[in-house]
């Protein structure tokens, strides 16, 4: 015999018979295999989500600089005392007429103000990846300072105890290894636990954006593209702690199959590209903007499809990168029709002032074609005529 109390009221009953155990038994066995599936669940990161087949892929734009001035400034093109004049051209109207959701930047001065920049990109309901560059790394010039410019980022990118919800990710330094070899790893490590110390220190909770290491997709040790750099940043104990919060990146002008077989394939995890396009210099005259959405829309398909673990893909380069040289002055979807010969402009202190119109090239407009594979238009910018892309092979 068993007694049963409900509400004081006191219930005689025979033993549970073998069947009844047995149905009890199992009962319990299931509620504690749903438990731990739920509890196994990964939360997924505001930005590069983390899901499986019918993938939402972030689509985006690398945006960065183009002019020249203040050191301090040139780069940032989010800055009050830039964005000032770059706003009036509406390129964020721009970039939502052609569903390029998110904005990669390459620089973020952290002792002058964003408020501009904020507010437009958060009216737009566009997002944006925070950069942290090579600069603040110590790679390039000046020292390590990621503490201090992350304390005083915080302060422009939350509300209380959460980022922004314009906040997509965070871009820990831009192909480290070519710029710093293996010392690069430790760097990275050391910055991804300062950010989280920083976070921590503050009462950063909520809405935490992805982490990300934009890498190269080189062949290194013959690992195959781009999988010893994403070897190497998985062993971080720094990474690991992230879990997944962090989410690898390359940067490639690899065709969509390339990608796929010999990366995706391999890597078997989630990732962003960083710099997504082709090599101009591949393709027969005026050929390149075709081949260019073709294969945009094929690795966008092979994300939505589940068949890779893309999560975000930023076409690369809005502006025509006239302060560089040789075949890199290819890369730009734009160019500037009343500065069409410049080159190293940085040098010689000749580069297009902040407001400069931009322009399309009418046989081959790759910008068009990107706009296109992410199912929008090009409306929103007065974009000039450039004259006939002249492809540096």
């Amino acid at each position: 015999m068993y007694i049963v109390r409900l509400h004081d009221r006191t219930i005689r009953s025979s033993s549970f018979s073998g069947i009844e155990m047995w149905i009890l038994l199992l009962i319990l066995i299931l509620l504690v295999m749903i438990i731990i599936i739920l509890t196994m669940r990964p939360t997924a990161p505001v930005g590069l989500r983390v899901a499986g087949p019918a993938q939402r892929v972030d689509t985006g734009i690398a945006y960065q600089r183009y002019f020249n001035g203040d050191p301090g400034l040139a780069g940032d093109m989010a800055a009050d005392a830039n964005w000032s004049e770059i706003r009036t051209r509406n390129d964020l109207e721009l970039f939502r007429n052609m569903n390029s959701k998110v904005l990669r930047l390459y620089e973020w001065n952290y002792t002058v103000p964003h408020n501009l920049f904020i507010s437009d990109i958060t009216a737009s309901g566009l997002m944006f990846q925070l950069p942290i560059s090579n600069y603040v790394m110590g790679f390039q010039s000046g020292p390590y300072d990621v503490p201090n410019f992350y304390n005083a980022v915080l302060n422009e990118i939350t509300d209380g105890n959460r980022y922004k919800e314009s906040v997509h990710s965070i871009a820990v330094s831009n192909e480290p290894y070519l710029s710093f070899g293996e010392q690069a790893f430790s760097y990275i490590d050391r910055a991804i636990n300062d950010i989280l110390a920083v976070e921590a220190a503050r009462g950063i909770t909520g809405n935490l954006p992805p982490i990300t290491v934009p890498s190269t997709f080189a062949n290194i040790n013959n690992e195959g593209p781009g999988i010893y750099e994403a070897r190497r940043l998985n062993e971080l104990p720094s990474v690991q702690r992230l879990g997944d919060r962090f989410v690898h990146s390359i940067n490639t002008t690899n065709p969509a199959d390339s990608i796929k077989n010999e990366f995706a394939d391999v890597y078997q995890k989630p990732f962003a590209i960083t710099e997504w396009g082709l090599s101009p210099q591949n393709y027969p005259e005026g050929q390149y903007a075709a081949a260019l959405q073709s294969e945009t829309e094929k690795i966008l398909e092979y994300a939505r499809t589940g068949a890779i673990p893309l999560r975000a893909l930023f076409g690369f380069l809005y502006f025509k990168q006239v302060w560089k040289e040789g075949s890199e002055l290819n890369f730009g979807f734009t160019c500037f029709p009343d500065h069409p010969n410049l080159q190293n402009c940085l040098q010689t202190q000749t580069c297009p002032p902040r407001g400069a119109q931009l322009g399309l090239y009418a046989e081959d407009n790759s910008l068009l074609a990107l706009a296109r594979a992410y199912g929008g238009t090009l409306s929103g910018v007065n974009f000039g005529q450039c004259p006939p892309l002249r492809v540096i092979r």
